[in-house]
């Protein structure tokens, strides 16, 4: 029996989306081919004899089918049992010609293939796509809701198409057989995938989702993690989250015994982020534990948050002091506007604030012509001048009428930087200020004296700290991004005033921040509003802060 190479796979996958495919095309396709070892790793994982039958449901760049003919080899049995299925055509005329009648090649779409017809098999393995909900829609949508419904999870239109392809993959098993599959770390952090936990959880004797510290996809901007579902149709309520540092380790596991995986179970309660597992456990008893405390409280129950204005084309719609002068822009159609996070600094926005941009010669204004029936010779002739440059025909502003006119935009009560390399700034919008959607919207449902003050000092606390990077998701380069439902879900410690004096160390604590004295800062906070406030620890207050430079360092690092 002929056994295909390694690095066939490569060629495959070269000969598919080699040539002017760019990285953009391919992350448009979903098609993020995994490096050979961590296939190798997968399929060693999950076949276990020489008789297995293994499925690949979307083979792409065929590193799994390589993957999985040697390891077969290995163990003495046949390709032939490796069915491999892909619905691009292309992918499927190479893979044809590479591999020849050795292995049980289908084209088809996935999700148009139901469970049994190609009978059941002791291994399903692969790399589903990674279709953005944006991109994943029509029938293909419908289909794969349907498939997933099927298996009784129920996904939300925010899920991306690697959800309901894993819980479909997962009928295709035998029981006793085993799930071996990337999956993005949106798996460990959005709301969507909580449902495809549980039906793991259901369908599994134990699953073990191993994470990474050096990303698995380094040259792309999207994280992810292994899953390995063992014992299907045996639920064991056993699924773990086993942090690793080097995806090259995976080299090394196979030369020895198959591991446990050992680590905490991890508890399926929807208050509780699966990223707290990677916490120390003192540090995730302790978070839990205040997820309960009657005086912290999400966000959200405080505020709506939302996505600041869509100009379609931020140069041309936000102007400097020089370019109002320039074209004699009348200021009633000006509004302050703050257009990047380093912009802000300290817990709070002043007028001064906005003066010093202006000085500096930064564009701090808005065109803001929403609802304006009469225009300025100046205003027209800067219109024609975008006009000129093509603008009016960037998609946000041809879909709009008039095309100049920005919609949505209103001042909020505190602005969220949503991007952050070490923490996001929760800041007080003290100048009425208006504000792209580089940063979040916060509007306070309650208006009374000094809970704005509160919001913003409670959010330097090491609580708050920790809870940004539990609740939000690690972009590439390291980047902690909140999502608005992502930051209407992180902890603040709202004790009762009597309990603190956050208007007498409101100002220290600015100042703190302002100049960039941010441990000092932390321990302000946590000295006046947990310990005081809540009555923690010192020792409590310290679990709270490594935690937070444990999450902080590892997402920097990735």
């Amino acid at each position: 029996m002929a056994v295909c190479s390694l690095t066939l796979s490569r060629r495959v996958e070269e000969e598919i989306y080699g040539g002017p495919t760019s990285h953009r095309e391919k992350k448009a396709l979903g098609a993020y081919y995994t490096p050979p070892h961590v296939a190798s790793f997968l399929v060693w994982w999950a076949v276990r004899g020489a008789q297995d039958r293994v499925l690949e449901p979307s083979f792409g760049g065929g590193v799994f089918l390589s993957a999985a003919a040697h390891r077969l080899a290995d163990l003495g049995g046949d390709s032939r049992q490796i069915t491999g299925i892909d619905s691009d055509g292309e992918a499927f005329t190479t893979a044809q010609r590479a591999f020849g009648p050795r292995l049980d090649l289908r084209r088809a779409d996935f999700f148009s293939v139901q469970a049994g017809t190609l009978g059941l098999y002791d291994a399903v393995v692969g790399n589903p796509p990674f279709i953005r909900y944006q991109r994943f829609n029509g029938e293909l949508r419908d289909r794969a809701q349907q498939r997933a419904a099927e298996q009784g999870v129920r996904l939300n239109g925010l899920a991306s198409a690697w959800a309901p392809f894993l819980t479909h993959a997962t009928s295709f098993l035998k029981t006793g057989g085993r799930l071996a599959m990337v999956a993005p770390a949106e798996l460990c952090h959005a709301a969507y995938a909580r449902p495809v936990f549980r039906l793991l959880c259901q369908r599994f004797q134990r699953v073990r989702v191993l994470t990474f510290l050096r990303r698995l996809f380094p040259h792309l901007n999207e994280d992810a993690v292994l899953v390995l579902g063992d014992g299907y149709g045996h639920a064991g309520d056993d699924l773990r989250l086993i942090p690793i540092v080097d995806p090259d380790v995976l080299e090394s596991t196979m030369r020895n015994e198959l591991p446990d995986f050992a680590g905490p179970v991890v508890r399926q309660d929807d208050s509780v982020r699966l990223v707290t597992h990677l916490l120390p456990q003192p540090a995730r008893e302790l978070y839990e534990q205040l997820t309960r405390n009657e005086s912290v409280v999400r966000f959200g129950r405080l505020a709506t948050i939302g996505i600041g204005y869509v100009t379609g084309n931020n140069k041309f719609f936000h102007l400097s002091a020089a370019d109002v002068r320039r074209w004699n822009i009348p200021h009633t159609v000006l509004r302050p506007a703050v257009c990047r996070a380093a912009w802000l600094s300290g817990l709070r926005f002043q007028r001064s604030n906005w003066r010093a941009l202006e000085t500096q010669g930064l564009p701090a204004y808005l065109l803001d012509l929403h609802g304006q029936s009469r225009l300025s010779n100046g205003v027209l002739r800067y219109i024609r001048s975008g006009e000129n440059l093509g603008i009016d025909r960037a998609y946000k502003c041809r879909v709009r009428a008039p095309w100049y006119a920005v919609p949505g935009v209103s001042s909020p009560d505190l602005l969220l930087s949503y991007m952050a390399d070490q923490r996001p700034a929760l800041v007080l919008n003290q100048v009425g200020a208006v504000a792209p959607n580089t940063f979040l919207h916060v509007r306070l449902r309650d208006r009374r004296l000094g809970l704005r003050e509160a919001v913003a000092a409670g959010w330097w606390t090491s609580l708050s700290a920790i809870s940004a990077e539990i609740e939000g998701h690690s972009l590439g380069g390291g980047l902690l991004k909140l999502e608005p439902g992502e930051a209407a879900n992180v902890l603040l410690p709202l004790p009762s005033s009597s309990k603190t004096d956050i208007p007498e160390m409101f100002e220290d604590l600015d100042a703190l921040v302002r100049s960039g004295r941010r441990s000092q800062a932390l321990d302000l906070a946590d000295r006046v509003i947990l310990r005081k406030g809540l009555g923690l620890t010192v020792r409590e207050c310290g679990l709270l802060r490594d935690g937070f430079h444990t999450l902080v360092n590892r997402r920097r690092q990735r």
